[in-house]
This record gives C-alpha cells, structure tokens and sequence, in this order.
C-alpha cells in the first residue's frame, strides 16, 4: 500500500512538470498576460531571504536585514578607516564601476566635435533600430 502511494505521487509531480512544460511551449514565449503572468510568479520569491550581521548571526527580519545592507554600503563608500574585508570589497566595487579615463582620452573627449564625426555616427546608426525618446528612427537621420 505504501509502495502504491509513492509510485502515484513520483507520476503526480511528472504529470505537474510536463504540464507546466506543456503551458510555458503553448504561452511562454508570446509576449501576452499569460507570459507576465508566469514571470511575474517565478520571480516573486526571489531576492534575499537572509543576511549575516556583523556578530555573524543569520537574520530573516526585514528592518535588521536593511539595517544591515544600509550599514555595510555606508561603510563600504565612506572615507573612514575600513576593515581589510570591506577594503579588499570597495576595490574590486570601484575596479568595475570607476571606468579609468587617460589624459590622451581625455583630450579626445574635451575636443569639438567634428561634422565628419557626426556624418560618420549617422552613416553607421543600424537602420531597423526603434526610434530613440524623440520619436525620430536612425533612418531619418540618414535621410535628412
């Protein structure tokens, strides 16, 4: 008897997964409610369940876990003496976000900017591109 109800809930959860399968083919990939509806779902119960305090202690409470991620990026982008952890933490933040611009480049940049350039940039705008906020496609540009 046991044996007979583990079998049918092995056959139960095969069933569920082929029929979510089945749902996501026939809906999932049309950009319609049903695909936000499944998205929205499936992403709902992401995001951080928990964090470590600085006394190492896990916590699942919402207002500590804040306190928590508020404390470590202030301490993360303050001036004042770090531990080596946040030290080590706050180069490789900075070694992603800080792009390093030379004094060559930056020349280049500060420069007018040339008709020919400009001519260039519009020559090379794809021409199936949406329009950008101005409502205007790159193939007005190359037309006009």
């Amino acid at each position: 008897m046991r044996h007979d109800i583990s079998e049918l809930e092995d056959k139960r959860e095969e069933f569920g997964f082929h029929s979510q399968r089945s749902a996501w083919t026939q809906l999932g990939d049309r950009c319609n409610v049903d695909f936000f509806k499944m998205v929205h779902t499936k992403f709902c119960n992401t995001g951080v369940k928990q964090l470590k305090k600085t006394d190492g202690i896990l916590t699942i409470v919402p207002e500590e876990m804040r306190q928590v991620a508020t404390d470590f990026f202030q301490d993360l982008l303050s001036a004042k003496a770090l531990s080596s952890e946040v030290l080590e933490c706050r180069q490789r933040f900075w070694d992603k976000v800080c792009p390093k611009v030379t004094s060559t480049m930056r020349q280049t940049l500060d420069a007018p900017l040339q008709e020919e350039e400009l001519a260039e940039a519009i020559r090379t705008l794809p021409h199936t591109s949406c329009p950008g906020e101005d409502g205007l496609t790159p193939t007005f540009f190359q037309e006009y």
